[in-house]
């Protein structure tokens, strides 16, 4: 599991750290994992580091100290390096060390205009191979100010510049490609961004951007990641690659959270012998109306591949046929369930289908089923729940994306006198408005997105360790975001991100596969309760949520062929090695890329998910 604690908790323990070491040693650890993180990207582009031009746009503070060591150790190592100080207030032990390596120090005239400061920091960085983000770091807070703003504007222009000049290189002059298969420098186009903690105009703990900022291609972060690093939007600023120097900090309460394989694992239910479909967890399907009569097709077929016992569909007769002709082991009598979605397809208009959706959601809170309302039965929200809130703790989980959100956020009062609140502003701050939602709601927020932000207002309960009779242990973290014991535990966690998911997700039915994840995911754990002669505790859906999510992307990166099926067949189908007759440069290239998918895909690729995450669990 990877957990981000508050910044406040780290700069406080990082503090108290610092003060009791000997002077500048962990700015000089810090330094050297920075100065790797430039290594290994100039590695990754082909370009030896003899060879190599790095430059650092160094402020004040701790990420200016650790940018001029990190360049002090590069230009030890024999690559050329230079620091452009934006400050008149730099780290003078380690300016001093990066002059004695012979690292070239820029002191533009900080009292020019900044607009002039910009145009000389570009001059210095336009033939750079890597840059050093070490202006601002987790003390920033809100939008950057000049002269950084200037320059961060028109560091962002000149690689803007530099990306379309290598379009047109590619367009031009194929044979710029090395026959190893590697980029040349000309044709990857900019010089690569390693940040220092967080990128520059980057602040705060909620994942807001407050606007122009440095986005990195990898960031080396200090004593523990923070919760931008996983928060939409800020998040897809930090690159592919996070690095976390731990720095013997005993952190605790992690603010959010994201699954791994080996976490999701605790909440899939593999059957024993003595299961049967009952005991596994039954799914109904409450969906499709006279306007969308076979939205529940991809309900079902989610629902079905992700392990439900047995798939209840309750539609429009006019789609029982398609259901039955894609999962023919779907039941469309009425019967025993352990959880209900209801929603996906449920026109408004459509009296009847609206009436029997409302009552059948009253069924569910009252027999205390788990209960999934997505789509047109958030629409209902109000009719379902008069209070605009659920009651006595039942486990209900609502998965809106922005817009679905911003339109139930308004009806239940929010942004009242300005006329409620508007996609743009959900989109804008996920994290807020997910969390705003869950407290009004009293429910579990699936808050869908390019990253998926699941929020929770109850307390959670040791749902994994009961689940694999796992003995309770400590979870402390020593910042680099892993675990130091065997196994994570769900009772310590109510907000979670979702961000592996490919971009071609984004396709028609993509949210419905979700839905039909999620709720069979619900009905595995209330059957298992119901073993026990109980009820499952609605602390528990945030990360059975997080689960279906996870099990979503990787299903969805599979479909698209950036991930290959864990037995050894790639996510279209073809064996692994069925590539091997293209390039090494190209082949890396298609498992980054991908290739569109429909929703389908997505549902047909669940099971190899679930074995991923399995898998996972037992090696």
């Amino acid at each position: 599991m990877i957990r981000t604690y508050a910044t406040s908790m780290i700069r406080e323990r990082e503090y108290a750290i610092v003060h009791a070491s000997p002077v500048d040693s962990l700015m000089k650890k810090a330094a050297e994992a920075v100065a790797k993180g430039a290594a290994d990207s100039l590695e990754s582009a082909a370009i030896p580091l003899e060879d190599a031009q790095v430059v650092a746009l160094v402020g004040g503070g701790d990420n200016g100290g650790d940018a001029l060591y990190a360049c002090a150790f590069l230009q030890a190592l024999g690559a050329k390096c230079a620091c452009v100080l934006l400050t008149k207030s730099v780290h003078e032990r380690a300016c001093a060390r990066a002059e004695k390596e012979g690292v070239d120090i820029v002191c533009p005239n900080l009292d020019q205009r900044p607009r002039a400061i910009a145009l000389s920091v570009v001059k210095v960085c336009r033939d750079a191979d890597v840059i050093i983000d070490g202006m601002l770091g987790t003390g920033g807070k809100g939008a950057l100010r000049n002269p950084m703003l200037a320059v961060v504007r028109a560091v962002n222009k000149m690689f803007d510049q530099a990306d379309q000049a290598a379009e047109l290189s590619r367009a031009c002059d194929r044979a710029t490609l090395k026959s190893d298969g590697k980029a040349s420098k000309n044709f990857r186009g900019r010089p690569l961004v390693v940040a220092i903690d967080l990128p520059s105009g980057i602040g705060g703990d909620d994942g807001a951007v407050a606007g122009e900022h440095l986005r990195a291609d990898k960031t080396v972060t200090m004593g523990g990641r923070k919760p931008a690093s996983l928060l939409p939007p800020a998040c897809h600023s930090f690159g592919e690659h996070i690095d976390v120097v731990d720095l013997g900090l005993e952190l605790d309460n992690p603010q959010v959270c994201q699954l791994e394989a080996y976490d999701v694992a605790q909440a899939i239910f593999v059957p024993s012998v003595d299961d049967h479909k009952y005991t596994r967890g039954v799914v109904q399907i409450v969906a499709g109306s006279g306007a969308y009569p076979m939205t529940g097709v991809m309900c079902v077929e989610a629902a079905a591949r992700s392990g439900a016992g047995m798939v209840r569909f309750r539609g429009p007769e006019d789609a029982y046929l398609a259901v039955l002709s894609r999962i023919p082991e779907a039941v469309i009598q009425p019967g025993r369930y352990q959880a209900q979605l209801i929603g996906p397809g449920i026109a408004p208009t459509d009296r009847r289908r609206v009436s029997e959706a409302v009552e059948l959601a009253k069924q569910s809170l009252a027999s205390d089923i788990p209960l999934v309302l997505d789509a047109g039965a958030l629409q209902l929200f109000t009719r379902i729940f008069p209070s605009g809130r659920v009651r006595n703790n039942r486990c209900v989980v609502v998965t809106p994306h922005a817009g679905e959100a911003a339109q139930l956020l308004s009806e239940l009062g929010e942004g009242e006198g300005r006329g409620g609140i508007s996609r743009a502003e959900v989109e804008e701050e996920p994290y807020r408005w997910a969390h705003t939602l869950a407290e009004i709601t009293r429910s579990t927020v699936v808050l869908k997105g390019a990253a998926t932000v699941i929020a929770s207002p109850f307390a959670a309960h040791s749902f994994g360790d009961r689940i694999h009779g796992i003995a309770p242990e400590s979870t402390a973290s020593k910042g680099d975001g892993k675990a130091r014991t065997s196994r994570s535990r769900a009772s310590q966690y109510q907000t979670f991100v979702g961000k592996d998911a490919p971009g071609w997700t984004g396709t028609a039915g993509a949210g419905d596969v979700l839905a039909g994840i999620v709720t069979t995911l619900l009905a595995g754990a209330q059957a298992r309760e119901e073993k026990l002669g109980k009820i499952l505790n609605p602390g528990d859906a945030a990360y059975i949520a997080a689960s279906a999510v996870w099990l979503h992307s990787i299903a969805a990166r599979m479909a698209c062929g950036m991930m290959p099926r864990v037995g050894g067949v790639t996510g279209d189908g073809f064996a692994e090695g069925a590539t091997n007759n293209v390039s090494p440069m190209i082949g890396a290239a298609m498992s980054r890329i991908g290739h569109p998918i429909v929703a389908s895909d997505i549902a047909c690729h669940i099971p190899y998910a679930i074995e991923y995450a399995l898998a996972s669990a037992l090696s």
